[in-house]
């Protein structure tokens, strides 16, 4: 479960749901462990996901906006969890963010 905050409906609603639904698979003592939170320190989601028993809580950077926390707990463990390679990915990213500095040279083109 992802959330900034913990209080955003959606992503609560997706919570019950999914939580709901392992339960009547594993059973209400293993369906907390197949759970982790993203979301900021000291939010209601930290809470919640302590109380209940997650696997784990990752937090973000409370000062990185949610639209561009992709390079922060909040975009980075949902793409480990599919399986992207986390060292690869952040390397192509460096790669990009050079490439868009203020002092990289423009791309000329051919007319």
């Amino acid at each position: 479960m992802s959330s900034k905050s913990g209080s955003t409906l959606e992503p609560n609603i997706f919570k019950d749901y999914f939580f709901e639904r392992a339960k009547q698979v594993v059973g209400a003592a293993e369906a907390p462990k197949r759970f982790v939170a993203i979301t900021d320190p000291g939010s209601s989601l930290e809470k919640m996901a302590l109380t209940e028993g997650f696997r784990h809580v990752f937090h973000g950077e409370p000062r990185i906006g949610g639209r561009y926390s992709v390079l922060s707990d909040f975009g980075m463990v949902p793409a480990a969890a599919i399986g992207i390679d986390p060292q690869a990915f952040l390397e192509s990213t460096a790669e990009m963010v050079r490439s868009c500095a203020a002092s990289a040279p423009p791309l000329r083109t051919r007319a």
